[in-house]
């Protein structure tokens, strides 16, 4: 079973978001950053910092901008956090696209 992030929306957390288990994804320690801060302002702050991954490689094709939509966070909390020289994301162009580079997936054909 997998588990949600409740900061940064991450959505293959192996455990429960509690008991100082870290997010791989942002890094958070539940249990102890959050502990007194709302998992807005973790969220917030990560991504001012470029929502960089925390930990290891990230999945193939991460894109936290992309996680962040398909959770519904609205697009005008992210066009702060969109860091110089990228453009922002929409929900037309975000969907497959790499991070940092926001290009396109190559076509898939179907085989017959």
């Amino acid at each position: 079973m997998n588990f949600i992030c409740p900061v940064c929306y991450f959505d293959h957390l192996h455990e429960p978001p509690r008991n100082y288990n870290i997010c791989p994804c942002c890094g958070t320690e539940f249990g102890n950053d959050d502990d007194g801060v709302s998992w807005k302002t973790l969220r917030d702050e990560w991504l001012a910092n470029g929502a960089h991954w925390f930990f290891e490689q990230p999945p193939i094709y991460w894109n936290p901008y992309g996680q962040l939509l398909r959770a519904n966070v609205p697009l005008d909390n992210l066009a702060w956090a969109v860091p110089a020289g990228r453009s922002l994301p929409t929900r037309n162009n975000i969907m497959g696209q790499q991070h940092g580079y926001f290009t396109k997936l190559p076509q898939v054909t179907q085989v017959a």
